[in-house]
C-alpha cells in the first residue's frame, strides 16, 4: 500500500464484502419463495409481510382462518407506526421554537 487512499479502498473492501455476500444469499432464500427483495418489499418488515403472505395457502391448514384476501387486509390494518422524525428546515442561534407559547426570556448574559 503506497498511500492512504489504497489503505482505504482495502479496508472498504474487507468491509463491504461479506455484506454482498450476505445480500446474495438474502435474495436467493427469498427468490426461492418468489420474493423480490429489490422490488416486492424493500423493508424488512415489508419482505417480513410478503413471506407470510406467500405462506398462507388457502389449500393448507395454514390460511390463518381467513381467505388471503380477507388475511391481507386484516394484517395491513393491523400495521401501525411510520417515521418518527421531525424535520425543520430553518435554524437561527439562540431562537428556539420549544415553548414558543410561553413568554421567553433572554439571559441578559449573551
Amino acid at each position: 500500500m503506497m498511500s492512504f487512499a489504497d489503505w482505504l479502498r482495502y479496508y472498504n473492501n474487507l468491509d463491504v464484502g461479506p455484506l454482498i455476500e450476505a445480500l446474495q444469499k438474502m435474495k436467493t432464500f427469498y427468490g426461492e419463495r418468489g420474493i423480490d427483495i429489490c422490488k416486492d418489499a424493500v423493508s424488512l418488515p415489508g419482505v417480513s409481510f410478503q413471506y407470510l403472505l406467500r405462506a398462507i395457502d388457502s389449500k393448507s391448514k395454514n390460511n390463518l382462518y381467513a381467505s388471503g384476501e380477507e388475511a391481507y387486509k386484516h394484517l395491513k390494518a393491523a400495521v401501525s407506526g411510520g417515521p418518527s422524525i421531525v424535520f425543520t428546515r430553518y435554524h437561527e442561534a439562540v431562537v428556539t421554537r420549544i415553548r414558543s407559547h410561553e413568554k421567553q426570556q433572554l439571559n441578559p448574559a449573551i
